[in-house]
C-alpha cells in the first residue's frame, strides 16, 4: 500500500476570504439575537412599569428602586450571555469553516507541489473534516492514473 502524506498544519484560518464570509454570517446571526434578547428586555420592563403604574400596588419610589434593581441585573445576565454568544459562536465558526476548508486547501497544495506522478504518495484527509470524499475521490483517480498514465 502506498504511504499516506500526514497533514502537520494546525493552522485555523485557512481560506480567509470563505471563512471570513461565514463567520461574518455567524456574527450576524449573533448580533440579530443579542438585539432581539435587547428589545424583549427593554419591552419587558416597559409593560412591567405600566403595570405597576396602573394597578398601584407599591408606593412610586419602592417601583422605581424595584425596577432599576432588575433592569441592573438584565443588563448584566445580557451583556454576559452576548459575550457568550458572540464568542462561542466565532469559534465554533471558526473551526467549521476550517473543516470545510481544509480539504480543499490540501488538495490544492498537494496538486501544485506535485511536479510527477513518479513517486507520488496519495492524500490523506484529516479526522473530522469535511468533503472526505472529495480526497476519496482523488485519491482513486490517482491510482488509475499511476496504473495507466497514457489514459
Amino acid at each position: 500500500m502506498s504511504e499516506i502524506i500526514p497533514q502537520k498544519r494546525h493552522i485555523l484560518l485557512i481560506d480567509k476570504k470563505f471563512q471570513f464570509s461565514l463567520l461574518g454570517f455567524f456574527l450576524f446571526l449573533s448580533l440579530t439575537a443579542i438585539i432581539i434578547f435587547y428589545l424583549s428586555n427593554a419591552y419587558f420592563l416597559n409593560t412591567f412599569k405600566e403595570q405597576f403604574n396602573a394597578g398601584g400596588l407599591l408606593t412610586e419610589k419602592d417601583m422605581f428602586e424595584f425596577v432599576e434593581d432588575y433592569t441592573i441585573f438584565m443588563d448584566k445576565i445580557f451583556f454576559l450571555t452576548s459575550l457568550f454568544l458572540i464568542l462561542s459562536i466565532t469559534i465554533s465558526g471558526l473551526y467549521l469553516t476550517s473543516r470545510i476548508a481544509g480539504p480543499i486547501y490540501h488538495l490544492t497544495k498537494y496538486l501544485y507541489e506535485t511536479k510527477s506522478l513518479e513517486g507520488i504518495k496519495p492524500l490523506e484527509s484529516r479526522m473530522n473534516d469535511f468533503f472526505p470524499e472529495l480526497i476519496y475521490a482523488f485519491n482513486i483517480f490517482l491510482t488509475n492514473i499511476q496504473k495507466d498514465p497514457n489514459k
